[in-house]
């Protein structure tokens, strides 16, 4: 079965695949969810051009196991790795994912990341950062 990502390079794996989603940072951190106790990298995206149609993964998951962001579909994506996630910054400087928690703007940052999906599943491969996120202060209407 061939795939395509979206800058249409064929990708040729029955199992896996990856692909290429552009858009703003809503969040990121590190952490657990009330769904996951497990301490993961976490990223989520706000775009309009989400190619939930090549995401081939939730296929065979059933109704249960499908992300609410998948069955929406109103232009977000939520990816989560328990592995470390490479980051490119603006000035092509290779980081890591905490690196980038800490030391950058990483909410409103307009980035790229690359995908993998599996039968069941979707992961962050790496983040570049295309436009850094603004500074924000999180007392300022206190």
């Amino acid at each position: 079965m061939a795939t395509k990502n979206t800058q249409n390079e064929a990708v040729n794996d029955d199992a896996m695949s990856v692909i290429i989603i552009e858009g703003a940072v809503c969040e990121a951190r590190t952490g657990r969810t009330r769904f996951s106790e497990t301490v993961k990298n976490r990223i989520s995206l706000k775009s309009d051009a989400i190619p939930y149609d090549e995401i081939h993964a939730f296929d065979k998951s059933g109704d249960r196991l499908t992300p609410k962001w998948f069955k929406d579909k109103t232009g977000y994506i939520s990816l989560a790795s328990v592995y470390e996630i490479p980051v490119m910054t603006t000035n092509g400087r290779k980081i890591s994912f905490d690196d980038w928690l800490e030391n950058f703007n990483a909410l409103g940052s307009e980035v790229r990341v690359s995908i993998i999906q599996k039968d069941g599943a979707i992961y962050p491969k790496a983040v570049k950062v295309l436009k850094d996120g603004e500074a924000r202060d999180p007392f300022e209407d206190l």
